[in-house]
């Protein structure tokens, strides 16, 4: 379960990424185009502004809510480090700027605003800051798949000694079965020899084969029979001879 979370996890950087990014370049290419004409923004075009740059701060906070926390690798921190640099420094000066100067045309009744920036010095800082979005996501992905491949296979492993355990504990059990049936027959055989004795019938064939206890104790019971054999051969031979 673990291991689906961080998958997923990173299936949302990712498409945070994407929304941030294609949003962002949206923004960009409006405010170039708002640039070249010298024109403020209008209405129609802030309202559309705005409402990418709430779809990017919302992305951006999903990457931020992992390159910020405790357990964010290094590599992480380092890259939203400088993406927040970029953000600080460049990005969002050269932005604030452009709105600035557009209210400013517009609140003084201006047909035309007075920006800057030209148009290929707001797509350089903005494609800069992008960028460094991308970069930042970039590692953030980088970092949660090798955490998934490390919970892969720790995972596999885990899989792995417990199908040996269980292959293991299945070998002794047919083995203690095997054994349990083996020492059960001879003991069987040994209790019918007994019985066949007990009715006289001394000519059994007892099987002595191993070394272990019950081996000891069949070999013990073939003398006892072989003196009982014996001595019932010596009496019928003396009741031979006394009959002749």
């Amino acid at each position: 379960h673990r291991l689906e979370k961080i998958l997923a996890f990173n299936s949302r950087i990712k498409n945070s990424v994407l929304n941030a990014s294609e949003f962002a370049g949206r923004e960009r290419a409006n405010l170039g185009t708002v640039i070249g004409t010298k024109k403020p923004i209008s209405p129609e075009t802030y309202a559309a502004l705005m409402r990418y740059r709430g779809i990017v701060e919302e992305s951006i906070a999903v990457i931020l809510a992992f390159a910020e926390s405790p357990q964010a690798p290094s590599s992480v921190k380092d890259a939203d480090g400088v993406m927040q640099k970029i953000l600080r420094e460049e990005y969002e000066p050269a932005r604030s700027a452009i709105y600035t100067a557009s209210a400013s045309a517009l609140a003084s009744g201006q047909e035309f605003a007075t920006y800057e920036l030209t148009t290929s010095e707001w797509i350089e800082r903005s494609t800069k800051g992008i960028n460094a979005m991308l970069m930042l996501s970039e590692t953030v992905s980088k970092e949660v798949q090798i955490i998934a491949a490390e919970e892969y296979n720790s995972s596999t492993g885990l899989m792995i000694v417990s199908s040996v355990t269980v292959l293991l504990l299945l070998f002794v059990a047919v083995f203690a079965f095997i054994v349990q049936r083996s020492i059960t027959a001879r003991l069987i055989a040994l209790q019918n020899n007994a019985k066949e004795i007990e009715q006289g019938r001394f000519n059994v064939n007892i099987d002595q084969a191993g070394t272990d206890e019950i081996a000891q104790v069949t070999g013990s019971f073939a003398i006892v029979v072989d003196t009982l054999r014996q001595f019932a051969s010596t009496q019928q031979s003396l009741m031979s001879a006394a009959l002749e």
